[in-house]
């Protein structure tokens, strides 16, 4: 249970770290894996202050709507666990003697992503009746997903920290905007697929596929194109 919780985040990292010609150091990159574990406390201490305030009967009661569901994807899921990560990457970079390249920005984010997803699968697999099945869904779907989540939100904080062509605004506001609606969109189809018939069930996990490979697409033109700016080629 612990291989299949922990096998896609190892396989993913080491992806990662390969991709920087001036590897990070390793002290650095455990240190960002267990900043995205704490992320994932921030996410908790959310959670209770929604089930305070009622959110929690809104989003998973009984009388859940398509609505409802909607909002939990953005509410409850994509928008606080964002934030908690873009948080953990801001207290990991600040003074980071380290982040002197612009492809450092994309594998420190993608270590706080992966910190937050290894932590989040093995409560998924350990809590799952069909563990196997559980744990080989989540390594082709939710940890690729917020490994690629951590590359969009590294790759803006990049172009944020090196005032790329003047405009660190707009950079500030896609750091965080754009893994929201990548999360958001894709908790969005999982979360609305068991309230539909059948063919919508279908068109749903079509669209998960489809967005999951969108952010493939992205996540690899952006270590391509940080990688050229630091002088690499490819």
């Amino acid at each position: 249970m612990l291989i299949i919780s922990f096998l896609p985040v190892a396989v993913l990292l080491y992806y990662i770290y390969k991709c920087d010609y001036k590897p990070e150091p390793f002290k650095m990159i455990a240190r960002g894996l267990l900043y995205g574990v704490c992320s994932v406390v921030l996410v908790v201490i959310l959670h209770c202050i929604f089930a305070g305030i009622g959110f929690e009967d809104y989003f998973y009661g009984e009388g859940r709507t398509i609505v409802s569901q909607f909002l939990r994807a953005f509410v409850a899921a994509a928008i606080p666990e964002e934030c908690a990560k873009l948080l953990m990457l801001h207290l990991l970079l600040r003074k980071n003697k380290y982040f002197d390249e612009h492809i450092d920005g994309i594998v420190y984010a993608a270590c706080v992503g992966l910190g937050f997803a290894g932590l989040e699968n093995v409560t998924y697999v350990y809590g799952s009746e069909d563990w196997l099945y559980t744990g080989i869904a989540r390594a082709i779907s939710a940890v690729p997903g917020h490994f690629m989540m951590g590359i969009a939100m590294g790759y803006y904080y990049s172009l944020f920290r090196f005032n790329v062509e003047g405009r660190k605004r707009e950079w500030a506001v896609k750091m965080l905007l754009i893994p929201i609606i990548f999360h958001g969109v894709y908790d969005a189809m999982l979360m609305i697929a068991p309230m539909v018939g059948p063919l919508l069930v279908v068109i749903l996990l079509i669209g998960v596929i489809f967005w999951l490979n969108k952010m493939r697409k992205f996540s690899k033109e952006k270590i391509t194109e940080l990688r050229r700016r630091d002088g690499f080629a490819g």
